[in-house]
């Protein structure tokens, strides 16, 4: 059952309402046009059994219009079926067999990147040779990358930057683990415009191999959200895979073959590595840290454990999924949240039967590219049907464009 936050809470008597909060929301905020919106949980589905039968109360207690007859019924019935012996031992079942899944689909991706590699052993210097020769062919590739090749085999991002809104500055982040707690949130910078993709383009800016020196959370250069293109759509529509936001700049970026972030993955799980090396690679290497087919609805979080602890921050790890079509949303659990992250190792599984949603969701590490062309800012022009390739300091026209089905042309 959906909940209706915003529309019950016109109705819920005012010694309800801080209840009330507290109970359909999330703890987390999303900035919606430069500002922290408080969000609602989706689905009944999110609350205990316990709390479920709190806000039932609280409800009863609510006003019509807002609080119709119809929806205390349909809670009722819920509340009937969560309380049934049968339903419970079900749900448990349902959770483990996803979880044993779940664990076989990372145990199998692992096996494939390390095989992919080649070579054999599992530390670092029994791999060596074969890092250094698959780290030279995907500089080559990305050096010969084009528009056509990326999004043919369906490896082209696109996030969209406000070309007048803020993209930067410092917000307020909550803690994953302690979200109600003021205490526990902190203060980061963030750079969410033109400038600040261009400035995850420089390796030292997350690490300098001569220093150490990592300038991340200085500059605010941290994980950012896109979609991923599907060239087997029909009809084939590039505008038609983005959210509808006006005015904005388009920021396509190639991501990597399935392959590569497979062998990506298996290199930084190898023993002993080479800080320097295994640093370089990370901080020079574009790609995906999660993947759904369907709306995150996620922000940026602290995950330190304790108030001590120096902030950790992740987008991502938190927010709601769909997991089938025709399935109401529900709160991404712990093995919604894995499987984000080896959906990022074989990102196809999010577009075709597994695009459950108009639009998809991948967070991406954007890093150097060796390409000329990427990343590519364009911007959707409603008179000529088309996206106009922009330079990228200046993000004025260049003259090259893409046509809406996604055909590059240079003039």
């Amino acid at each position: 059952m959906l909940i209706k936050g915003s529309a019950w809470g016109k109705g819920i008597q005012d010694g309800d309402k801080a209840r009330f909060a507290a109970l359909v929301t999330t703890g987390e905020q999303k900035m919606v046009d430069g500002v922290m919106v408080m969000q609602y949980l989706a689905s009944t589905s999110d609350l205990s059994v316990p709390h479920l039968t709190e806000l039932r109360g609280i409800l009863g207690r609510g006003r019509a219009p807002w609080v119709e007859d119809v929806a205390l019924k349909d809670m009722d019935v819920v509340l009937q079926q969560r309380n049934d012996p049968r339903w419970i031992a079900e749900q448990k079942e349902k959770a483990e067999q996803r979880a044993a899944v779940q664990a076989a689909t990372e145990a199998e991706l692992l096996r494939l990147g390390r095989s992919k590699l080649g070579g054999a052993g599992d530390t670092w210097a029994e791999r060596k040779h074969e890092i250094d020769a698959w780290w030279s062919r995907v500089r080559d590739a990305e050096a010969a990358e084009t528009w056509q090749t990326a999004f043919a085999q369906n490896r082209m991002s696109a996030r969209q930057i406000g070309s007048t809104s803020v993209m930067g500055g410092t917000f307020t982040v909550q803690n994953k683990f302690d979200r109600r707690n003021a205490a526990r949130s902190r203060e980061i910078v963030l750079d969410r415009g033109a400038g600040g993709i261009l400035a995850r383009l420089e390796p030292t800016n997350f690490f300098d191999p001569e220093t150490g020196r990592r300038r991340k959370y200085e500059l605010g250069l941290h994980d950012l959200s896109a979609t991923l293109l599907d060239s087997t759509k029909e009809p084939l529509t590039v505008l038609g895979q983005l959210k509808p936001y006006k005015d904005s700049i388009v920021v396509f970026m190639p991501v990597p073959t399935e392959d590569d972030a497979q062998i990506f993955h298996a290199i930084t799980t190898l023993r002993d590595p080479d800080g320097t090396d295994l640093g370089i690679k990370r901080s020079s290497f574009t790609h995906l840290r999660f993947a759904q087919g369907s709306d995150m609805h996620t922000t940026l979080v602290d995950v330190s454990q304790r108030p001590e602890d120096p902030p950790k921050i992740r987008y991502g790890v938190t927010g709601r999924v769909q997991r089938a079509r025709g399935e109401d949303e529900v709160m991404a659990d712990d093995t919604d949240l894995a499987a984000r992250r080896t959906n990022a190792l074989q990102h196809s599984v999010i577009l075709g039967a597994g695009a459950v949603q108009k639009v998809n969701e991948i967070v991406v590490a954007y890093r150097a590219h060796r390409s000329a062309l990427f990343p590519l800012f364009a911007k959707w022009d409603g008179n000529t049907k088309r996206f106009n390739a922009l330079a990228r300091t200046t993000l004025r026209p260049t003259g090259a464009y893409l046509t809406e089905s996604g055909e590059w042309r240079d003039r």
